[in-house]
């Protein structure tokens, strides 16, 4: 069904357009790209890109050097597309492993942005409405407890991405050769394990363990921060060995079983040989631990080549305005092939909201099937395990338009009713006792806790015997009060959380 007046409200005159193409101008963005950007620095500041070489190659592009992402806010920095060694960088104190191994010759042809620090907790929260970190005491922390398919959340909400594995050592190394980067003191880098506590928080160097708030050591020749610890880092390759000979824009296998993990961590290794440029490790794609978090990137497209392609723009269909015979479904100077296609189905996402293909109940551009559901709280909090209580669950693009599953501990809810954007009413199913997630869409984070049935049959298994007189005790006052109330209580005993999917390690 098409939207109701939604191409009244994206395009309601050619005033409209003229605010649009005033916002891309204002940030710094040439008609017919996407502003996603504000421009922070146009030229790299010398005291931050130190090295002379890499400064030339950011001035040469024509490509502001220092943005700040709109819809998150994060810091990013160009790196300029050029070629390294990539592989092994052994230390003075420690080899490389087999799969640092060939070092071969890589060529990065494109510019892309990448995050100046490692995504941060605030930074997560603010677009997932929750934060799965363990050290949570600062929210300047790396975000952490994020399994490379949760991050695949974040970026679809984003229109950002992981840097390939090629992409991330590039711009760790910043031009240098050695195990460690560049720092104040070695503009060429160093293999000196006894000075990696200058770049890196890391197990021989954390007291009290955990993670620390991000640029809080010193950066490499690019401006990047935390590149050889804090967090490992997810990149968007399968892990696999490296191909012989040498590559262009490499994009690591086409399957495997884990993902890319770079930089080290705040614990694993009391040395650090584990924070070398070159050091590799891998993990499941749906697992999360305390030690694994990303930095984000974007391609960046110069601006006589707006989509990237190598094509200029005068021969290519980006703008529209230049090859009048392009389709330009919204009028704004930018030819449909180029414009925001989330779905992947060759269609504009704009052209499919004007047209009524699709819908988007939020009116932010993006279709409604592009977007990630998220659960910030449930309430009640908790219920009989017999099922049958009433919830209201509140979060983000919850889209009455689609259908609608939400699940509790992955059973399916009933009685469910989008009530808005934000607000979802819903009846919960039966379950075992104890703390279960709450998900729409598959993606939550909220928990909703099952207390016993107070029927007597405590562990839920369908007979009253022996197992039950163990948690009688455990469960009598909370029984008493749910029945006397008859309103869902706070739960009284603590299930053991289930132990969580953990890296692959060397």
């Amino acid at each position: 069904m098409k939207p109701t007046n939604t191409v009244a409200k994206l395009f309601s005159s050619i005033s409209t357009l003229a605010v649009v193409a005033g916002a891309m101008a204002f940030n710094g963005v040439a008609l017919g790209q996407t502003p996603w950007y504000t421009i922070l620095e146009q030229a790299p500041n010398p005291a931050v890109v130190t090295d002379a070489a890499l400064r030339q190659k950011i001035v040469a592009s024509g490509i502001p050097w220092r943005v700040q992402d709109i819809g998150t806010g994060i810091e990013m920095l160009l790196i300029p597309g050029g070629t390294f060694t990539m592989g092994c960088s052994a230390s003075n104190s420690y080899g490389c492993y087999g799969d640092e191994n060939p070092t071969h010759q890589v060529t990065l042809s494109k510019a892309f942005y990448l995050g100046k620090t490692e995504v941060t907790q605030a930074q997560w929260q603010a677009k997932m409405g929750s934060n799965p970190s363990t050290f949570s005491s600062d929210p300047n922390n790396p975000v952490e407890n994020v399994s490379w398919n949760d991050i695949t959340g974040f970026n679809t909400a984003t229109g950002l991405r992981l840097p390939s594995e090629a992409e991330w050592e590039y711009a760790c190394r910043g031009n240098t050769t050695t195990a460690f980067h560049s720092m104040p003191g070695y503009p060429n880098g160093t293999n000196d394990d006894s000075l990696l506590g200058n770049i890196a928080w890391f197990e021989g160097n954390n007291s009290p363990f955990g993670t620390k708030p991000v640029a809080g050591k010193a950066a490499n020749a690019l401006g990047m921060y935390d590149m050889s610890g804090n967090v490992s880092e997810w990149c968007n390759d399968w892990y696999g060995s490296y191909a012989e000979g040498n590559a262009t824009d490499p994009a690591g296998p086409s399957s495997g079983s884990g993902r890319v993990l770079r930089g080290g961590c705040w614990s694993g290794s009391p040395y650090g040989d584990r924070c070398r440029s070159s050091f590799r490790s891998l993990g499941n794609p749906a697992g999360s631990d305390n030690h694994f978090g990303f930095r984000v990137a974007r391609t960046a497209f110069p601006s006589n080549d707006y989509d990237g392609d190598g094509i200029l723009n005068a021969t290519d269909n980006c703008p529209s305005v230049a090859n009048p015979t392009q389709a330009d479904c919204d009028g704004n100077g930018v030819g449909d092939a180029c414009e925001l296609d989330c779905n992947h189905n060759g269609l504009a996402d704009v052209c499919e909201i004007l047209s009524g293909a699709v819908t988007d109940q939020n009116l932010n551009g993006i279709p409604d099937t592009c977007e990630v559901s998220s659960v910030t709280r449930v309430q009640p909090i908790s219920g009989p395990s017999t099922g049958g209580t009433a919830v209201r669950i509140t979060g983000t693009n919850f889209f009455s338009a689609l259908p609608v599953s939400v699940t509790f501990g992955g059973a399916p809810a009933t009685d469910v009713v989008v009530v808005s954007l934000t607000e979802i009413t819903a009846v919960t199913p039966s379950g075992s006792p104890g703390d279960t997630v709450v998900a729409v869409n598959g993606a939550g984070a909220e928990e909703f806790y099952y207390r016993p049935s107070c029927d007597g049959d405590l562990d839920n298994n369908g007979t009253i015997d022996s197992s039950d007189l163990g948690l009688l005790l455990i469960n009598m006052g909370d029984c008493s009060l749910s029945l006397t109330t008859q309103q869902p209580q706070e739960p009284m005993i603590f299930p053991i959380e289930a132990a969580k999917p953990v890296s692959v390690k060397k």
